[in-house]
């Protein structure tokens, strides 16, 4: 939003009126597949959706051939685990298995384009933006690319897929963690400096 008000702005002051602007992944600051899945994961085992059959993971392949196998090695593994914990019948784990075989492949028809290729895109107009705006401009419409955090990008985006999707109190179960976190740290730092004192 803040790099569409600021390119209307820059628009009305050049003669050339068709430029593009590339505000998020860039040369400046690049995002990869890996790296997307990767920040998921962590937070989705952080807090795991309510609705979730299986722990999520992640697999890079090489070749159709290798993620085909790959896939259906997880599947027996997570089918097996299901059947031994008795959690589930018989009968639901093998429809749940079906579905996310059936998922599985079409989620890597979606993704294989963007996976198996790479993109380097230019943000030489957004940088060239930034440095127009006035010192206050900057504080209240932030275009550069380079400030950018993934890893706090991504756990947003998991946040609103859990509440605004699934419809799950993801706030709640934030708020216990942090307050884990915190409380974690504290016993750390005791400790460290009972080790230190004991020294």
């Amino acid at each position: 939003t803040n790099n569409t008000i600021a390119a209307a702005w820059e628009l009305q002051t050049v003669e050339d009126k068709f430029k593009i602007y590339h505000p998020t992944s860039s040369t400046l600051n690049p995002v990869t597949i890996r790296q997307i899945s990767e920040s998921v994961i962590r937070f989705i085992r952080i807090f795991p959706s309510r609705k979730a059959f299986f722990r999520p993971s992640m697999s890079m392949a090489t070749s159709e051939r290798q993620f085909n196998i790959i896939r259906i090695k997880k599947l027996a593994a997570w089918g097996f685990k299901a059947v031994m914990k008795r959690k589930h019948p018989i009968a639901k784990v093998v429809e749940n298995l079906i579905k996310v075989f059936y998922t599985a492949g079409a989620l890597r028809g979606f993704f294989m384009y963007f996976a198996s290729n790479e993109w380097l895109y230019d943000a030489s107009n957004v940088l060239g933006l930034h440095s127009k705006l006035s010192r206050r401009d900057r504080e209240i419409f932030p275009v550069d690319p380079s400030a950018v955090q993934w890893d706090a990008y991504f756990e947003e985006m998991c946040v609103g897929l859990l509440k605004f999707v699934l419809k799950e109190d993801i706030e709640s179960r934030r708020e216990k963690y942090r307050e884990q976190m915190v409380y974690k740290k504290e016993l750390e730092a005791k400790r460290q400096l009972g080790n230190v004192a004991k020294a």
